[in-house]
């Protein structure tokens, strides 16, 4: 990673991030349920991952997405190689393998589908772009020079452009928290703020989980309550939805303080905007039962011991919570609109993804 020169960054305490002059100011959700007879529904869709298969699913980053076909895509570990799943879970297929060659890979970040079930793996290790057709045969790569951080989402646009949510470490970029890319991988501007303020005490603050809908691009903050649509086209903020629950305390600095110590912070994992209109979100909130456990160490594979997921759904019309749903699942995010992933350790000491179907429905009173 090129090195940055000191007066590129200058470290600006986290509070500022809310105090940026915006022409749109935010509008506060109203947490109170409209809809009492509104439930939100979770229908398995499948398991994915195995003992006996060739590959762990369970690498990093955690990404799964579902194409039309119902195919489902995963980064495993260690980030060389697609992995295509059935319904069924059976894995089908792998894509690419650890080398320098067309078609293989470095280390994937992302995954992205269009609508004809294109696949296009970012690469950042490689520094490039990926293309191949719906059957995981290569077609084509290009170069994708940005450094990013892991961790990142993307969304992809009607004209097949693509926009990435994280922090670009580029002395013209770094700051901005949103990126938008032709389909060919070719920068086209970055934005999601008024001005760029990286503040290195505090990287999630530049995180974003992003979708779209309707020709704008809806971002999560990740480390607060806080959804934003901007327009890909100028860059400008034209919504933002900010909403206070109880659930979902705001934070500034994370402490350094040792895992187990302290409740487990709330996150803001992901965001979808369904035909409706409505905004679907997802959070990991500390478990009711949740204890001190000093010495604890961090295991990603059994976070469900320490969070929980809330889902809701947000009517922006009204600025108003329609309903919501605790889960003890630990949700990661939308695999496809419609179609959210968790993922928990069976009692073998596995490690594999629930995938489930969501739906919004109205009971009798």
């Amino acid at each position: 990673m090129p090195m940055l020169g000191i007066a590129l960054i200058v470290a600006v305490p986290f509070a500022d991030l809310q105090a940026q002059a915006n022409e749109i100011q935010p509008t506060q959700v109203d947490t109170a349920t409209e809809c009492k007879p509104c439930r939100i529904t979770l229908a398995r869709l499948a398991t994915l991952g195995d003992f006996n298969d060739s590959i762990s699913i369970y690498g990093f980053p955690h990404v799964l997405k579902m194409n039309t076909k119902g195919l489902f895509f995963a980064i495993p570990e260690p980030a060389s190689s697609l992995a295509a799943y059935d319904r069924s879970g059976k894995l089908v297929k792998t894509v690419g393998r650890f080398r320098m060659g067309p078609g293989e890979f470095q280390a994937i970040t992302q995954i992205i589908l269009d609508a004809a079930d294109t696949i296009i793996a970012v690469d950042q290790f490689a520094r490039r772009v990926s293309i191949f057709d719906p059957t995981g045969k290569f077609v084509r790569a290009v170069p994708f020079h940005v450094e990013m951080t892991t961790g990142s989402t993307s969304t992809r646009l009607l004209d097949h452009s693509f926009v990435i949510g994280g922090n670009r470490f580029t002395s013209d970029r770094i700051g901005f928290p949103l990126h938008h890319f032709r389909a060919d991988g070719t920068p086209l501007r970055s934005f999601g703020a008024e001005r760029p303020v990286y503040d290195r005490r505090n990287s999630a603050a530049g995180f974003r989980k992003v979708t779209s809908s309707g020709g704008l691009v809806w971002a999560s903050w990740i480390d607060r309550y806080r959804i934003e649509a901007w327009d890909p086209a100028s860059g400008k903020l034209k919504q933002a939805f900010v909403s206070s629950p109880s659930w979902f305390p705001l934070r500034n600095i994370t402490p350094d303080v040792a895992w187990g110590e302290i409740r487990p912070f709330p996150w803001l994992k992901d965001v979808a905007v369904d035909e409706a209109g409505r905004i679907w979100v997802i959070a990991a909130i500390a478990r009711d039962d949740w204890k001190k456990s000093p010495g604890a160490k961090y295991e990603s594979g059994r976070l469900r011991d320490y969070y929980q997921s809330v889902i809701e759904i947000i009517n922006p019309g009204t600025a108003r919570v329609i309903t919501r749903l605790f889960v003890p699942e630990y949700v990661h995010g939308f695999a496809a609109p419609g179609v959210l992933y968790s993922h928990r350790e069976t009692a073998d000491g596995d490690i594999v993804y629930d995938v489930w179907r969501t739906t919004l429905t109205t009971t009798s009173r």
